[in-house]
């Protein structure tokens, strides 16, 4: 994220019926970048120029520029409101939803099945409920605040990229993986078909390490080298870059732009047979452009805090109870934790 950049958060909601929140958001996002960013939030009654093309055509171009969606929701059902979120989700765009809790046996039925639907563990978007403007205040100040911090971190990892041909190149490949043998088969089926798997689970809880040993056994099994990119919160530009210099073709990536650098980014990639891994993806919209240039039958296999819309998504959760005391067991003296009720 550019310290001297102003990133756009785009405000979704009925106009009228969360005016006064749309007020507030407005006049509190540009307070929580502190040193870091400045951040704006993007309202159509605030930031719609007069122009001669569609509602639609204007709101989505401003969700598309930004880096964030935010949407408000009470009782109303606004179709542009679930069009703005959709389009959101499919280029990536992380969301995050607040949920007025008042008044709410009067809920349009279609909202309530919007929301409900949002809340299933496959989609994976935990809405906050407030009640007034100063716990939406609260509630979105706590939340921005974090995400600030989590996008700062992965933006200053450097991006990079490596072609592993042999199991120990591949980057983050733990000496040992203990549990997790279901998640392994089902992701080894889906690439072997391939596939573009998401891992997603919280931080810490062990996708870098699984998709190194899945990359590792996909060299061991013969199938092809593993291209590994540690993407973090780089844009498109930048992992089209590192491609680039993957094969040595930075000046050809370089010299082009749009449509025609994703035209030289697939034919670099459509001549290996190789698996692609994006591991701690936090960029929606650069991995979407990526997606683009990688040939249609590559596999990918992706990382990432975030739920993108890949064709698979696979939920990377605690360990069950005998797998954690096995991992336990390995690294307290080889100790057997089996029966010891402290240890479970």
């Amino acid at each position: 994220m550019d310290k001297n950049s102003t990133p756009h958060v785009f405000i979704s909601s009925k106009m009228r019926e969360l005016a006064a929140e749309r007020r507030l958001l407005q006049q509190l996002l540009p307070t929580l970048g502190r040193d870091v960013v400045k951040l704006r939030a993007w309202t159509f009654e605030g930031d719609a120029p007069a122009s001669s093309r569609s509602i639609r055509d204007i709101y989505l171009e401003a969700l598309k520029n930004s880096v964030l969606y935010i949407g408000l929701f009470w009782n109303e059902y606004g179709e542009w409101t679930i069009d703005e979120f959709e389009r959101a989700t499919e280029w990536g765009i992380e969301r995050h939803i607040y949920v007025k809790d008042v008044d709410s046996e009067s809920r349009d039925p279609r909202l309530q099945a919007f929301l409900d639907k949002q809340g299933d563990v496959r989609f994976g978007i935990t809405a906050r409920w407030f009640r007034d403007l100063d716990d939406l205040n609260e509630q979105v100040t706590r939340s921005i605040e974090k995400w600030l911090l989590d996008r700062q971190i992965a933006y200053h990892s450097a991006t990079s990229a490596v072609m592993a041909r042999v199991a120990d190149d591949v980057p983050d490949l733990p000496r040992k993986l203990i549990g997790r043998d279901d998640l392994i088969a089902e992701a080894e089926s889906l690439l072997a078909d391939g596939e573009r798997v998401l891992l997603h689970g919280l931080a810490g809880i062990g996708k870098s390490a699984l998709a190194a040993r899945i990359a590792a056994q996909y060299i061991d099994d013969n199938r092809g080298p593993v291209i590994w990119i540690k993407a973090g919160a780089a844009d498109a530009g930048a992992l089209f870059e590192a491609i680039g210099r993957l094969f040595d073709a930075q000046q050809a990536v370089a010299r082009q732009v749009g449509d025609e650098r994703i035209q030289v980014v697939r034919h670099l990639l459509a001549d290996t047979q190789a698996l692609l891994v994006l591991d701690d993806v936090w960029n929606g919209s650069a991995l979407a452009e990526l997606m683009k240039a990688t040939p249609r039958r590559m596999p990918v296999l992706v990382t990432s805090r975030q739920r993108f819309p890949l064709d698979e998504i696979l939920e990377v959760n605690e360990l069950a109870p005998d797998e954690a005391l096995r991992l336990l067991s390995y690294h307290v003296r080889r100790r057997d934790f089996t029966d010891d009720p402290d240890a479970r």
